[in-house]
């Protein structure tokens, strides 16, 4: 059956360690996705601003999910945005800068605000994953609430335990593919910014296929009717999946076989 959405996660997902652009396979392929009518949306744990660079070519036509779904848009229109205690939010920053194994980042709508220990990890956001980033000095120059707030581990070994102890009775906490722990509003993950878009649009979010490999897309697999997870993630992504993939082109191309 043709699915009325497509939401698919980027890092591990539809881009691998290492790249910054779309390979044209996939590129192609999006485009058949679209011309059928069926809604592509990516599902990130990125800024909104990186996603917009990753698909420059399609504009508007593609659907965004940003920040672990704290905010979501269709056709370039801001469609759902929520925002952590501003006070909770400083207090997780705070905590953040207080451990050196580990990078303060900040959520904003279209930057994100860092304090780098390491300026490897600035060059990391603009040229690896092509962020907008505000350096600051202290979180009182952060003037927009806090989308999210989130820990970067250079070593690849996110130690969520600590995070979840020390925050998880007052918002999310989730770790996001190998070197980020990510923590956002109590009930905000993809999910909600599928549902969103899926309310903006009148699609039934059972009609729609995603694809992820961590734990933060578990959610995001509980909601959609066809959860596909990667052959390479995350245990608890791969149990609530329906079907596993060592690609994501070969599925699409599946779903458009039986759409053409």
């Amino acid at each position: 059956m043709k699915p009325r959405l497509i939401a698919c996660d980027i890092d591990g997902t539809l881009l691998m360690e290492g790249q910054t652009a779309l390979p044209q396979e996939l590129s192609a392929l999006i485009r058949r996705i679209l011309d059928s009518g069926i809604v592509f949306a990516t599902a990130s744990g990125r800024q909104v601003v990186s996603l917009w660079n990753v698909f420059a070519e399609f504009g508007g036509e593609v659907c965004h999910i940003a920040e672990n779904g704290a905010i979501a848009y269709v056709g370039g229109e801001l469609v759902h945005r929520v925002s952590l205690d501003r006070v909770l939010g400083e207090e997780i920053a705070e905590t953040m800068l207080a451990r050196p194994e580990c990078e303060l980042y900040v959520g904003g709508i279209e930057t994100c605000y860092v304090k780098p220990k390491n300026p490897a990890f600035v060059a990391h956001l603009k040229n690896n994953l092509l962020f907008d980033v505000t350096e600051v000095e202290s979180m009182g120059e952060i003037s927009e609430p806090f989308l999210k707030v989130s820990a970067y581990h250079e070593a690849h070994d996110p130690d969520g335990k600590y995070w979840m102890r020390r925050f998880g009775n007052r918002c999310n906490v989730v770790v996001s593919g190998t070197d980020w722990v990510d923590l956002t509003p109590l009930g905000v993950s993809k999910a909600l910014g599928v549902m969103a878009i899926c309310k903006h649009l009148g699609i039934d979010s059972k009609d729609c296929v995603a694809f992820g490999d961590a734990d933060n897309d578990v959610e995001m697999f509980n909601l959609v009717g066809h959860p596909v997870a990667m052959e390479w993630a995350s245990d608890a992504a791969k149990a609530h999946a329906v079907e596993t993939t060592s690609s994501v082109a070969d599925v699409l191309s599946r779903i458009l076989d039986g759409c053409e």
